[in-house]
């Protein structure tokens, strides 16, 4: 196909046009946005326009939109036993976080991992809200002080998007905090940290349209502190994260933020109706799609054939000119969608599958990959050498007796170099005559065989 079709958005969204203006402008700039004088003040315009812009599209205060490098770099900054609010001043000793949560929540952030409990999920993909509610009450009669919970908006794989209302609602009623991260959701579907219920949200620049490398940490209320910040140095971002700012990263950034506000609804009418399209063709053959009974995003779908392995539909899709995934992009076990307790395939193993499957024929290539992905046959254990044994010179005759040729491979480069052979066979016993006293006495010459020429006979002192 000479025109690839790119279905793997919640990996990494395209660059929309309006971000890599935004990029390019602020690139032509100079300027640090910590200095004082006008090209400083140019950049810091910059970044204040895009916090304003990324503020109004989750419906938050500007002043509590932290920039950082990412996702991951958000999640690990909000999951800190530091966090303090009015209510709560000694901080959390306690993380819970849902069973489909991604990698970076997975962590813990800054929890130690037994501080970190799991809360189940359904069959469907969503969270047992039940679940969560029974074990905040048994925290609660146990007098134990209120956990800080971590839930997604949407799961990246499923799309399946979760009761964060419902979970707020337990959650505060305890006393407890609520972090959401919102980075499958910004920018496709509204979202609104107010109106969730979320104390902290976290999105991502490279989701919805904008650069990678970029995201930020959004606070409901200004009260809620970070008395020990992910990174520390200078002041900026009001002292909650050092570090000279992204300013085109930033840039683009907000000009994504503010495209997505305008395209979102059109864009999800678009992609549900493709999107059921695609699952009512799926629905002729024994497909399974997961989640299908739950409210997913507009623009994911997840689906199983019977017998069909996933690196295989993966790599012939994408020699068609399909980039599809099988799971999360920053999964550990890669290829994705694979469970966690499953043991992974050595990193040589899957290269050689691939790299041999890339170089075969459409119609051999299932055949070849099959092959090639079957575990590589156990290393024959070998035996130690045997020691060889001198060969013995008949005494008889020393003068005519000609010693046993040494072996070409390891005494072919020493007899070339000191012109006479050095292998343990190379040892000859010298004739009676030669044997005298060592004292005052030359030392004796050996001769013997190498490759190309005969033994020489021993001869005696001049």
């Amino acid at each position: 196909m000479s025109e690839r079709a790119y279905l793997d958005w919640n990996a990494t969204a395209p660059l929309r046009p309006e971000a890599r203006s935004a990029m390019m402008a602020a690139l032509d700039q100079v300027g640090n946005p910590s200095s004082v004088h006008h090209e400083g003040r140019s950049a810091r315009h910059l970044i204040e326009q895009a916090r304003e812009r990324i503020a109004a599209l989750v419906g938050a205060e500007p002043r509590n939109v932290m920039f950082t490098s990412g996702g991951t770099e958000g999640n690990m900054t909000a999951l800190s036993p530091a966090l303090e609010t009015p209510q709560n001043r000694g901080g959390f000793d306690r993380l819970m976080i849902s069973a489909i949560e991604h990698a970076s929540v997975r962590a813990g952030g800054s929890f130690a991992p037994g501080q970190v409990e799991e809360i189940p999920a359904t069959s469907d993909g969503v969270v047992d809200i039940g679940a969560l509610e029974r074990r905040l009450v048994e925290l609660q009669r146990q007098g134990a002080r209120p956990p800080l919970v971590s839930i997604m908006a949407a799961n990246n794989e499923t799309g399946v998007i979760q009761p964060v209302e419902a979970a707020a609602a337990a959650i505060h009623t305890t006393g407890g905090l609520l972090h959401v991260d919102a980075a499958q959701v910004a920018g496709r579907i509204p979202f609104d940290i107010s109106g969730s219920g979320a104390d902290l949200m976290t999105v991502s620049a490279h989701k919805l349209g904008g650069p990678q490398g970029v995201g930020a940490l959004i606070k409901q209320s200004e009260t809620l502190h970070l008395a020990q910040p992910l990174l520390r140095g200078g002041g900026q971002e009001r002292g909650a994260r050092a570090g000279t700012e992204n300013v085109a990263g930033i840039a683009g950034f907000g000009a994504a933020a503010a495209s997505a506000i305008a395209t979102m609804a059109a864009d999800g009418e678009r992609m549900r109706s493709l999107r059921d399209r695609l699952e009512s063709g799926l629905a002729a053959g024994p497909t399974v799609v997961f989640g299908r009974n739950a409210e997913r995003l507009p623009n994911t779908s997840l689906f199983a054939a019977p017998g069909l392995r996933a690196e295989t539909a993966l790599i012939n899709l994408d020699l068609a000119g399909f980039a599809v995934s099988s799971g999360s992009a920053c999964s550990p076990a890669s290829p994705r969608a694979r469970s966690r307790s499953r043991r992974p395939r050595p990193r040589a193993w899957t290269q050689r599958a691939l790299v041999h499957r890339c170089a075969t024929s459409w119609s051999r290539a299932p055949r070849r990959l099959r092959l090639q992905c079957r575990p590589p046959a156990p290393r024959r254990q070998l035996r130690p050498k045997a020691r060889r044994r001198r060969p013995e010179v008949s005494l008889a005759n020393r003068t005519s007796t000609k010693t046993p040729p040494p072996s070409p491979r390891k005494n072919r480069r020493c007899a070339a170099v000191r012109r006479f052979a050095c292998g343990p066979h190379s040892h000859a016993v010298p004739p009676p005559e030669a044997r005298r006293p060592r004292v005052g006495r030359p030392r004796i010459r050996r001769i013997s065989a190498y490759p190309g020429q005969s033994a020489k006979p021993w001869h005696g002192l001049p």
